[in-house]
């Protein structure tokens, strides 16, 4: 055969692949933990030792992911917050992975034929097609936070590959594979199971010795022990592990039994994709869904090792789809859901070599048919998936999606969809949502919070002051909401229960925001050297926080520091150059030392942002 259609073929599939994928170039972020990772994350912003040490020592977003903080960085260093490059980088990488997808799976039947020829080379690519272009995938493209599926995605299977080379006789392939497995970790902890999965590989289609085979993994396993200890370490530290009153170990094994099974159904039936699948508190053995799922599993398990002596393949894809699956089938749970569609991005591996092993060996007898239904199913797949990805366009889209397909089952999509509303300033399409969400559950301490904030925006602190406390009531170790609550507190002047409230967010979780508001509470009681002591925090926390810069420079002003004031609005108007109250406070500044034309200049610029206090004060000054 042609060598070059070894790597001719894959790269076809991969730019089909990135071509379906064009769209999400013109999406935007979503207020799901986009804002947490990129646009509203000071970290990623200057590449400096503090940032290196930061990634590397600390947890974000309840992971230890540096590489995937570090290409966010990269990014912002690139396009600033234009999501379009962010988009662009992930919709890369995955037509990356699907070109090595196509590698590994054309090296795979060769091992498990034997044979060197067409058939090989049509698995290759009807397996790198089906992980390119299914709708299951579009989660882990389309959404920014979700950088570290893609990324994770190709040092998997870097190490595979190199693993694969090892075993043809090249030593270096060993260490290769163990360096991307500890990349891919970096990445996401979800590809822990890679030593499993040499295993696996191992039994079929390599049929290697049993000890040897175990040796070899030695170095593999202790990373593994490693990383699990690191992973528990960063999500229960950040309390991502949910407890088990409301999710006892029963409840777990039964909805993890209906999970594998829910992913299979999806992967054969893409329809009803949402963001967020509700969990079912009360699961049921003896019901219908979750007895169906048992006996599946068992059926399947039956038909692998019935057919065990006459075919290796099945049981190899079988065990590899349930063991990569295992982190997140919710034995451990992690947040409140049910599944998510970012899961299948490397257990579908699995049951998609399956699927191409029958395609490949369709083809063997019937190349016509068998390149007719792979065209066919191609195109439905990249249909369903253009389609996916305009869901994921900005957050009205989604969560529009997400209260379409479960209207009376997911508060947390009304919630973020008033979000979405809040953030384009339709405030009575953001009230309405939270009441859909609390509609649904009375007990929803976020969508009380979120409310209120709204409430807030419109001046009515009271119906504010209320919801905030509602939700402190039903959760009361959220650090935001006693932070909202607090700047609900200073509005109406209540400066004492504001800084306690602010003072409870920051023992919670410290911030520069609530340091910002105390500091603020502070200053507005006259406590100057508190309120410095606070925005020199909220500065040390965030130093692009502009904000934080002119409220300090207006307690050097109050209190006659003018160098250190005009320094400090001077840093404020930099950051925020679209900031009346900078410039007009750098222009009194400035004209209390006496710099008259400088003063001009600055009271020019907030008069011509819009500021009208500017323009009493260039009369003043003769202009």
């Amino acid at each position: 055969m042609n060598k070059k259609l070894n790597y001719m073929i894959p790269a076809a599939a991969a730019i089909v692949t990135m071509l379906a994928y064009l769209p999400a170039l013109q999406n935007g972020f979503v207020n799901w933990d986009d804002q947490l990772y990129v646009y509203d994350n000071p970290d990623i912003r200057i590449m400096d030792a503090r940032f290196f040490k930061l990634i590397f020592t600390t947890v974000l977003v309840s992971n230890w992911h540096p590489l995937t903080m570090l290409s966010y960085a990269i990014d912002y260093s690139i396009w600033g917050l234009d999501p379009f490059g962010y988009h662009l980088v992930s919709v890369i990488f995955h037509g990356l992975n699907t070109f090595l997808a196509g590698l590994l799976a054309t090296r795979l039947t060769r091992l498990a034929t034997g044979l060197d020829d067409g058939r090989a080379l049509f698995t290759g690519a009807v397996f790198a097609l089906l992980f390119g272009l299914h709708p299951l995938h579009v989660e882990s493209v389309a959404w920014v936070s979700e950088r570290k599926d893609v990324l994770s995605g190709f040092f998997f299977f870097l190490s595979i590959l190199s693993y694969l080379r090892y075993k043809r006789g090249h030593v270096s392939g060993y260490f290769c594979a163990l360096l991307f497995f500890i990349l891919s970790f970096m990445s996401k902890p979800m590809t822990i199971t890679l030593p499993a999965v040499l295993l696996i590989l191992d039994y079929y289609p390599l049929k290697a010795g049993l000890r040897k085979s175990i040796l070899e993994k030695v170095p593999f396993f202790a990373l593994g022990g490693l990383f699990t200890a690191t992973t528990l370490w960063a999500q229960g530290s950040d309390n991502a592990i949910a407890p088990l009153t409301p999710y006892p170990i029963s409840s777990r094994i039964l909805v993890a039994a209906r999970g594998f099974i829910f992913y299979l159904y999806k992967t054969i039936l893409p329809s009803g994709l949402a963001p967020f699948y509700p969990r079912d508190l009360s699961p049921r053995l003896f019901s219908l869904e979750y007895l169906g799922a048992f006996a599946l599993l068992f059926i399947i398990f039956l038909f692998c090792i019935i057919y065990i002596k006459k075919n290796r393949a099945y049981i190899s894809g079988w065990l590899f789809y349930l063991v990569t699956l295992l982190p997140v089938i919710g034995i451990i749970q992690v947040g409140s859901q049910a599944a998510a569609d970012r899961y299948t991005y490397l257990p579908s591996i699995g049951p998609f070599m399956l699927i191409a092993a029958g395609a490949g060996y369709l083809f063997a007898r019937k190349k016509t048919a068998a390149v007719i239904i792979a065209a066919i199913t191609s195109l439905l797949l990249a249909s369903c998936t253009v389609r996916q990805v305009y869901v994921w366009k900005d957050s009205i889209s989604l969560w529009s999606h997400e209260v379409r397909v479960y209207p009376n089952d997911a508060p947390l999509g009304y919630s973020n969809l008033g979000i979405a509303y809040k953030a384009i300033g339709d405030y009575d399409k953001a009230i309405y949502s939270y009441n859909k969400a609390l509609e649904i559950d009375p007990d929803y301490a976020d969508a009380y919070s979120n409310r209120g904030v709204v409430y807030m925006r419109l001046g009515r602190f009271n119906e504010g002051l209320d919801d905030f406390t509602n939700a402190i009531r039903l959760n009361p170790d959220n650090p935001e909401t006693y932070g909202n609550r607090g700047v609900a507190y200073i509005n109406t002047g209540n400066y004492g229960e504001a800084i306690e409230d602010l003072s409870r967010s920051i023992s919670l979780s410290p911030n520069p925001k609530s340091y910002f508001n105390r500091g603020t509470a502070h200053k507005a009681l006259g406590d100057y050297r508190a309120a410095l002591l606070d925005f020199d925090k909220a500065i040390e926390l965030n130093p692009l926080f502009s904000g934080a810069y002119n409220n300090r420079g207006g307690v050097f002003l109050r209190t006659g520091d003018l160098d250190r004031a005009i320094a400090d609005f001077v840093v404020a108007t930099t950051q925020a150059p679209g900031e009346s109250t900078a410039y007009y406070n750098l222009g009194l500044a400035y004209a209390r030392s006496g710099d008259k034309e400088n003063a001009v200049e600055s009271f020019r610029k907030a008069s011509g942002l819009g500021l009208k206090q500017a323009d009493e004060y260039l009369r003043q000054l003769g202009y």
